[in-house]
């Protein structure tokens, strides 16, 4: 984990914070802080503040960074299993959340599948679609968890992104995908007096090194054993 001060410089956080109690917990980060220059900021949960770091651990582990003129930054884990797919994105209009109701189910006959589009006018209301009960939940709690106007979030039950993705950049409201992924995924907020939106996203782990030729091998068996490829 990494502490970020206000002018962008990283600071390795080596502890691995202990999660024995809150209490324990606190105190290694405030151990590990100490002598960071302009330390903690604002942002709107409960935690610690260094100057113009912030640092909270109620569920997650939030980084907020301040910004002049009130913007901040942090960071939300999205909830899920472990092997389940998501489909992070930014649209507009209301229309959306039919609109990728259509365009799923008629992606995929058959699929399971919940989304959560956040309204960013109006009522700005969490508007939830889809045909599974446990997947709109789920979107739904991570799409108030993010909190960014216009963005949704797309949990896929019994189909993979690979099977929806053209068809749901081709819907017209939306505007970017931020990602498709069963990987663990970090959405990365910057958050203003107006609102907040989604700067980008972690998506899985960092590479370790190149492929050598045994990986090409053992790439190019896997899509022709899964049948994305010829023979």
């Amino acid at each position: 984990m990494f502490l970020i001060n206000t002018i962008g410089r990283l600071h390795p956080v080596l502890s691995e914070y202990p999660v024995r109690n809150e209490e324990c917990r606190q105190a290694q980060i405030r151990k590990d802080v100490a002598g960071i220059p302009n330390a903690g900021s604002y942002f709107p949960f409960p935690g610690l503040r260094f100057g113009n770091v912030f640092i909270s651990s109620r569920n997650h582990q939030w980084i907020g960074i301040s910004m002049p003129g009130g913007l901040t930054f942090s960071s939300v884990m999205i909830e899920k299993p472990a092997d389940m797919n998501v489909i992070i994105g930014h649209s507009h209009f209301i229309k959306t959340a039919e609109d990728l109701y259509e365009a799923v189910a008629g992606a995929v006959p058959g699929a399971q599948f919940g989304l959560a589009f956040c309204e960013a006018s109006g009522d700005c209301l969490v508007r939830v679609e889809g045909n599974d009960d446990a997947l709109k939940k789920l979107a739904e709690k991570n799409a108030l968890l993010i909190g960014a106007g216009h963005s949704f979030v797309l949990f896929l039950g019994n189909c993979y992104p690979i099977n929806v993705l053209s068809t749901i950049r081709n819907v017209q409201e939306v505007c970017t995908i931020y990602c498709a992924t069963a990987n663990p995924v970090e959405v990365i907020i910057a958050a203003s007096p107006l609102g907040r939106g989604i700067m980008g996203v972690i998506d899985g782990s960092s590479p370790k090194g190149v492929e050598s030729p045994d990986d090409v091998r053992k790439r190019v068996d896997l899509l022709r054993r899964f049948g994305y490829k010829r023979g």
